[in-house]
């Protein structure tokens, strides 16, 4: 049985604050190297996680935008990605057309924010800042409305084929996907390779599809200790006692010592 990592990354694999993993970059680096298949999922654009990967030393593939896209070469160019996004001009129109403009007032894109007020949602700044803002199929927004508005805001958001995703500072505007969109895919390709296990990484309410459709669901608590309610996750779970990045490598250890006991893993 092949194991395959799907991680999350920001509070998951890199901490909440500075968004670094230099503790545990070594261990992901004997991981990969020892067979299992390592794949980071997340809200980021395809260039974030091309850096990423450039930071990782590392050209593994990568699920994008929240679920969009799969880049399953690194090196090659877009145009051999698979996509299940919508572009964002569609999405824009769409949110017009359909969004009543009591709800859009409590909104607003980061597109039509200034550099400094993006920087200070987002906790980035320069090129990193710029890469996060460069998006193809998804697009961010702060909300500024109550918890009536917002459950409106949903409903007719996805009555209209849109969904919104709660990330860690903005909302995120999409088609109907997330991160789990590729999670069979990964599971199914191949038919002649070994049966895959599929062991997720999430620490936030936009992980719970993906968590709940792994095989294994690794749950990382943010700094301050709150993390995802056990009951929201339907699968065999692992909660990491410590937040990222060392929450990560900690729950990782236990869920290949539980994968060894499921069945013959291919590890090491």
């Amino acid at each position: 049985m092949d194991i395959i990592i799907v991680t999350d990354l920001d509070g998951t694999l890199l901490d909440a604050n500075d968004f670094t993993f230099d503790a545990i970059h070594k261990d992901i680096i004997n991981l990969i190297e020892n067979g299992i298949e390592f794949i980071p999922v997340s809200s980021k654009t395809r260039m974030e996680m091309m850096s990423f990967c450039s930071e990782l030393g590392v050209k593994t593939p990568f699920i994008y935008e929240n679920g969009a896209g799969f880049s399953i070469n690194a090196e090659a160019s877009n145009k051999t990605d698979i996509i299940v996004g919508m572009a964002v001009d569609e999405l824009v129109e769409i949110w017009n057309k359909v969004i009543p403009d009591e709800l859009k007032a409590s909104c607003e894109f980061l597109s039509n924010q200034s550099l400094d007020d993006c920087s200070a949602i987002l906790g980035l700044s320069g090129e990193p800042l710029r890469l996060a803002l460069e998006r193809s199929y998804t697009a961010l927004f702060t909300f500024n409305g109550n918890e009536t508005a917002l459950a409106a805001l949903y409903h007719h958001a996805e009555s209209a084929g849109l969904r919104l995703q709660k990330g860690g500072r903005v909302f995120c505007l999409s088609g109907m996907h997330n991160k789990a969109s590729f999670i069979e895919f990964l599971r199914q390709q191949n038919d002649r390779q070994p049966k895959k296990l599929i062991i997720a990484f999430g620490d936030a309410s936009n992980d719970i599809p993906m968590l709940n459709a792994a095989d294994i669901a690794c749950i990382i608590p943010s700094p301050s200790g709150s993390q995802l309610p056990p009951e929201v996750i339907t699968t065999t779970k692992i909660t990491a006692s410590q937040p990222a990045p060392m929450g990560w490598i900690e729950s990782a250890e236990a869920a290949l010592a539980l994968a060894s006991d499921i069945g013959d893993v291919n590890y090491g």
